[in-house]
């Protein structure tokens, strides 16, 4: 059974409600208002059975020019269109409009009903015909069967019937296998049911119990019960009117424009890169930034228009690159159409195609990076679009977000581009552009350059200080992983844990210093565990050697290590302690700090600094008044 969804279009009074009550028998204007004024205010829905197997539904939509934000919430998801102009009057101002905006959804299939043909002599009727073929002969329904009908007297019902099924075997087939995305038309609550909201199927297979998502909102819930024309169903697919219960969502969290989805399928954005197009019957040309009312799915935005070149888009202008700057959060898919009308008048002036539904950045005119990603996108070459889509974000993607991006998978194309050098691979599973990593690179070099410079008797910078500078050349949000990569890259060597510092970089001791240093270097891998105190050296040496600078940069080189206050160790003494302290471990006693004073015959004033270093590096750990190795105490 094929299923797709039928929508009406047309000039009010046409009798666009009469003739889908005539068709299916229901009264598609709900509101009380409605019934009461004669007059189709918001969307209406019926079911039809057509020849060859095919259930149709059918979204009737208001036909009075204050109601096209209306009529634009039920057309989104129309796959025929249905055509309604009156015997009596032929195309009228909304015919026209109605057209525009069927023209700009990529609706190409679809029937023209000419109804109250019992109220039009056949005059008439033939100059309406005509007319009809005019309005129709520049627009993707030129083809389209121009059936009279009448329904009060029901002439002409089968054979439009007919035509519908002819037509339905044309429209295209959407996408079972696709993520399901539903957007929503109404939204309400009944009791002891909860809230429901109903819509058209656009892609994808909905099953009861199914997890879904509702976006922009954010909202997660499950498909608890589904309807499909009025009858519960197990499973729901594409061209279908749908109603889905919602647990633990309430009805004042949904609105028209809200989309039911796949979670994690589409996600809320205010920024837009499309395609636009402007109606040659347009009145005038859309201007840079102008403020526009954008319809997607069934919601209206206000946004702005960012054109990447040129001050306006004139009439009957094709496929020209933009950025909307929207005013609320919406969540559209790739590929979506869209209509724009004026901001006031509200008037169809044109639409188009989604190309980015959520782009990294936003853009300026001139912006030739992003005009290049347009360019790159229309292109045919995946690797070129995946290319422009990392150059076009001050940072990293991931492979499913360049996917989600580009319209493919986009994972050989990133490949193919690390292996040539465009893309750089960082933390194993996100994506910079060459640009980028160069960014990166330069960046981690100047700063390590900066930092030895001003402290060149410092052998490392904390890598804290690196992270700022990087994140200002390119956002990767893994910092170790980054810094992974910039030693790979032969910028940067680890020092311990906090620490930086340039491959090449070594601290050297000044020359007229070295005899100085070498000096109380020995004093202090004499003197073991009973080191001297910095100051026994000042009497030593004259003023213009600076002892504590000494002291250092011998740290600073691993020869020393500065223990307290003042208190300082020769790397040997560190190594026999830590090799006494293993042996301690393993004694009845343990570790302590009585029985490591006297293992290295040394006073508390020493042995409880050291130990004291020791637990910070990580060598032993203290409880109490014993001491243990850590795990890491074989490796330090």
């Amino acid at each position: 059974m094929r299923h797709l969804i039928i929508g009406t279009a047309g000039h009010v009074d046409h009798g666009k409600t009469t003739l889908i009550r005539a068709l299916t028998g229901t009264n598609t204007d709900r509101l009380a208002e409605e019934q009461a004024r004669g007059m189709t205010i918001d969307l209406g829905f019926a079911f039809l059975v057509l020849p060859g197997e095919i259930e149709a539904g059918i979204v009737d939509v208001p036909g009075h020019e204050r109601f096209v934000k209306n009529m634009l919430a039920g057309a989104g998801g129309v796959d025929v269109a249905l055509l309604v102009i009156a015997a009596d009057e032929g195309p009228m101002q909304q015919t026209r409009e109605h057209l525009d905006i069927l023209s700009v959804l990529g609706v190409t299939v679809g029937v023209v009903a000419l109804t109250k043909t019992d109220l039009a002599d056949p005059d008439i009727q033939e100059l309406a015909e005509l007319e009809t073929r005019e309005a129709l002969a520049k627009t993707p329904l030129k083809e389209a069967v121009i059936v009279p009908v009448s329904a009060q007297t029901g002439a002409g019902l089968e054979a439009l019937k007919q035509a519908l099924a002819v037509a339905a075997a044309k429209a295209p087939v959407r996408d079972e296998s696709a993520p399901v995305r539903l957007p929503v038309d109404r939204v309400f609550s009944l009791p002891g049911v909860g809230t429901v909201v109903t819509g058209t199927l656009i892609s994808g297979t909905l099953h009861t119990g199914d997890p879904v998502a509702l976006e922009p909102q954010g909202l997660l819930s499950k498909a608890r019960t589904l309807q499909a024309h009025k009858q519960k169903v197990d499973v729901v697919e594409p061209g279908m009117r749908v109603a889905v219960n919602l647990p633990g969502i309430e009805v004042s969290q949904i609105e028209r424009g809200a989309v039911l989805c796949t979670p994690g399928t589409l996600s809320s954005t205010t920024l837009l890169d499309a395609r636009l197009s402007v109606l040659p019957s347009a009145s005038r040309a859309l201007r840079h930034r102008e403020r526009i009312r954008l319809h997607l799915g069934t919601g209206e935005l206000l946004a702005r228009i960012v054109l990447l070149e040129g001050a306006e888009i004139l009439p009957g202008t094709s496929d020209i690159p933009v950025q909307f700057l929207c005013e609320s959060p919406t969540a559209p898919a790739l590929g979506e159409r869209f209509v724009v009308r004026t901001y006031s008048p509200a008037r169809a002036i044109g639409g188009g195609t989604i190309v980015d539904p959520k782009p990294a950045r936003k853009y300026r005119r001139g912006d030739a990076a992003a005009l290049a990603l347009f360019e790159a996108r229309g292109a045919g070459s995946p690797e070129e679009a995946v290319y422009a889509q990392l150059a076009s974000r001050n940072g990293e993607f991931s492979v499913k977000e360049v996917s989600a991006a580009v319209g493919f998978p986009a994972d050989e194309a990133l490949e193919v581009l690390a292996d040539a050098g465009r893309a750089v691979v960082i933390g194993g599973d996100r994506y910079v552009s060459d640009e980028a990593a160069r960014r990166l690179r330069e960046t981690a070099r100047r700063t390590l350059e900066t930092y030895h410079r001003q402290n060149p008797y410092h052998k490392a910078m904390p890598r804290e200080g690196l992270r700022t500078p990087l994140s200002k050349a390119a956002v990767v949000k893994d910092f170790n992983a980054l810094v992974v990569y910039l030693s790979s890259e032969g910028l940067c060597v680890p020092e311990g844990v906090r620490g930086l510092r340039a491959t090449d970089h070594e601290v050297i001791i000044p020359e007229v210093w070295k005899k100085a240093a070498e000096h109380i270097l020995s004093v202090y891998q004499g003197a073991k565990f009973a080191p001297p105190y910095p100051g026994d050296f000042t009497a030593t040496y004259p003023r213009d050697v600076h002892v504590p600078t000494i002291l250092s940069i011998l740290c600073e080189r691993d020869q020393l290590v500065k223990i307290g206050d003042n208190l300082y160790l020769s790397a040997e003494a560190i190594l026999e302690v830590k090799q006494v302290i293993r042996r301690l471990a393993s004694t009845p006693d343990g570790i302590t700090v009585g029985g490591v004073r006297d293992a290295i015959d040394s006073s508390r004033k020493i042995v409880l600094p050291l130990l004291e270093h020791l637990d910070g590096i990580r060598f032993t750990h203290r409880n109490g008044d014993i001491r243990t190795l850590s795990e890491s105490a074989n490796t330090v």
